[in-house]
């Protein structure tokens, strides 16, 4: 089985034209939703049943909007919200394991494999995360690919890895790059 997905890593790889993004108004997502308004793109996480958890299928949704955001003059800013109780509770496990998604979504395949820590670095543009739950363990590369983070009082964040006596190294692995010299 091809993988078209990977949380924690860097590269100038580009994912989906800007031709396949131009198409997005077309496009069906299972687990985001998206508006325009204002050259603000809203990119909301909609997977509250699974607490926003990031299958491969969720991180191509991401890196499909993100390629269009890049690409899409009208587009000056990426604000990033999520529906739910929860912003982000980092992978889907099970998803990540193999098991089989099966809902709707149209978003090509990805011309190679997705990395959202790429989708991010590529986007040139300021990305905002407005953070109103908690976010755990892998949802915080979404937060460290955005260039401001904006949180409720009700955000709490946490690494889940530390509790169990390791070092969050996917995480950390990924956010180093991002760490200001």
């Amino acid at each position: 089985m091809k993988r078209f997905y990977s949380i924690f890593a860097f590269s100038d790889n580009m994912f989906y034209t800007a031709e396949q993004s131009a198409q997005i108004e077309t496009v069906r997502f299972a687990y985001i939703q998206h508006a325009l308004q204002a050259h603000v793109l809203t990119l909301t996480l909609n997977r509250p049943e699974k607490k926003n958890a990031m299958s491969p299928l969720f991180m191509q949704e991401i890196a499909f909007v993100l390629n269009h955001a890049k690409h899409n003059s009208d587009v000056r800013v990426v604000v990033l919200r999520a529906n739910g109780t929860i912003f982000c509770a980092g992978a889907d496990l099970k998803a990540m394991a193999g098991s089989n998604e099966a809902p709707v979504s149209d978003v090509p395949a990805p011309m190679q494999e997705v990395r959202l820590g790429d989708a991010f670095n590529q986007l040139y543009k300021p990305c905002i995360a407005a953070v109103h739950a908690p976010v755990y363990a892998g949802g915080f590369l979404l937060l460290g690919g955005c260039t401001h983070v904006i949180s409720s009082d009700k955000a709490v964040f946490g690494l889940p890895e530390i509790s169990r006596g390791l070092w969050p190294f996917q995480v950390m692995a990924s956010l180093m790059p991002l760490m200001p010299a």
